[in-house]
């Protein structure tokens, strides 16, 4: 595949990544509290939301999940649950 061509995939992955995460978060924050650590292992929502975490940090690394973070803020998204559900994304290796 060309280089351009291989961007603009992974370009188109890493925003398809940033809708869908967006739409999960939506989801986790309509049952109107924050959930335990028990309650999210079980959580559909949070499992799509981590699964879009994980495609964003292949893609883009700890800079893509800062920025993904930083985008989701200024749009009303807390901060502070977004940091928890994506700790350490981006900084593991594969």
């Amino acid at each position: 595949m060309p280089a351009a061509a291989e961007a603009a995939a992974e370009y188109e992955a890493l925003f398809s990544a940033l809708r869908d995460a967006r739409d999960a978060y939506g989801n986790l924050r309509r049952m109107g509290r924050r959930l335990s650590d028990r309650e999210l292992a079980r959580d559909e929502n949070y499992h799509r939301f981590h699964q879009c975490g994980m495609r964003i940090a292949y893609i883009g690394g700890e800079a893509a999940i800062l920025g993904a973070i930083r985008a989701m803020s200024s749009e009303g998204a807390d901060e502070d649950d977004l940091q928890r559900y994506w700790a350490g994304m981006g900084t593991w290796t594969h």
